[in-house]
This record gives C-alpha cells, sequence and structure tokens, in this order.
C-alpha cells in the first residue's frame, strides 16, 4: 500500500502570487521510494544538460 503523499504550500507575504510547494512522504515507504527515484532521474537529466552545453 502507499503512503499519502504530504504537501505544504509556503507563500512569501511580498509576493503572494509566488508559492514555494513542499512534498515529503513517510521515510522508506513505496512513495518516497518514488520520489527518490524521480529525484535521481531529474538530477541525472540536468547533469546531462551542463554536459551537453560545455561540450
Amino acid at each position: 500500500m502507499n503512503s499519502p503523499l504530504a504537501w505544504d504550500a509556503l507563500i512569501c507575504v511580498a509576493e503572494p502570487n509566488q508559492q514555494l510547494i513542499v512534498w515529503s512522504a513517510e521515510p522508506d515507504s513505496r512513495t518516497y521510494q518514488g520520489m527518490r527515484f524521480l529525484s535521481s532521474w531529474a538530477a541525472t537529466q540536468e547533469g546531462d544538460s551542463e554536459s551537453d552545453a560545455v561540450n
């Protein structure tokens, strides 16, 4: 069973139209593992883009 994915929106008083959304999941849950996987995939994609720009 997947654990729920929790989130919180942080709003800057000076810029109320801008928000920072923070996602979290219980450690060692399937949801947490999925978030770690997506994070590692995104980090790999960023690294590929940077190396392409340098070459």
